[in-house]
């Protein structure tokens, strides 16, 4: 692995939307993400006052569960993807939106990534399912890339989970949207049983809201189901 570089020397404006961002965002997780992204946005070393720094971050998530994050541009190709999350490093970029672009951004920025992504990596159980997703992409042919992208839509990104008889987010898309987290738990949204067929089979559209989620009983059952449902298909031994 590269070493991560410094971290950049960001405008006080750019720190302003950092603290902007995570200081209307943080106490909306309180009310609607699930414990272990509360736990981890404080284990990763997340604060308020200040960007993050990709070394440090990595450095922590290293310590907690062996993963480590891969500065990159922006988006990474799938397959190029895959193969990094099953080596346990996570792309993050470290460029933070315009402040014109508040509430959506085009591309995910450190927000996203780092906000969003950062703190479930810090949770083995996750941790788990997420190398084995990688392992599943390494070799896959395209149709099944393309049912993978949709898993991940589902899970990582959009993904809800069952906690003490409430539904509460995980997915990163939503941790990092006040407007999506919103949504996504309001009475408007389809919120679809866990059926890891069916999310492999339900398009999406990336520049829109969501109108369909998915409910994960617990991050175990997730892997194991996970390990069923890619062994059937030839993809993990």
């Amino acid at each position: 692995m590269h070493e991560l570089p410094p971290r950049p020397t960001y405008t006080a404006e750019e720190e302003a939307t950092w603290q902007l961002l995570y200081d209307r965002q943080r106490p909306r997780l309180a009310r609607s993400a699930c414990q272990p992204v509360l736990d981890g946005l404080d284990l990763a070393g997340f604060e308020s006052g200040r960007i993050p720094s990709l070394r440090t971050l990595s450095k922590n998530l290293d310590r907690l569960t062996g993963w480590r994050l891969e500065r990159v541009a922006g988006l990474v190709a799938e397959r190029p993807f895959f193969e990094l999350v099953a080596t346990r490093r996570f792309p993050a970029t470290d460029f933070i939106r315009r402040r014109a672009d508040l509430d959506y951004t085009p591309a995910p920025d450190l927000f996203h990534d780092q906000f969003g992504h950062v703190p479930l990596l810090t949770l083995p159980a996750f941790c788990q399912f997420f190398q084995r997703f990688g392992e599943a992409g390494r070799d896959a042919n395209d149709a099944d890339v393309a049912a993978l992208a949709r898993i991940y839509w589902f899970t990582v990104e959009f993904g809800l989970i069952r906690e003490q008889g409430a539904l509460r987010a995980f997915g990163a898309g939503l941790i990092s949207s006040i407007g999506e987290l919103t949504h996504a738990l309001s009475p408007g949204v389809t919120v679809h049983p866990f059926d890891l067929d069916a999310m492999a089979a339900r398009p999406f559209v990336t520049t829109e809201i969501q109108t369909d989620y998915f409910e994960v009983p617990s991050f175990e059952a997730l892997t194991h189901a996970f390990e069923r449902w890619a062994r059937a298909r030839g993809l993990l031994v």
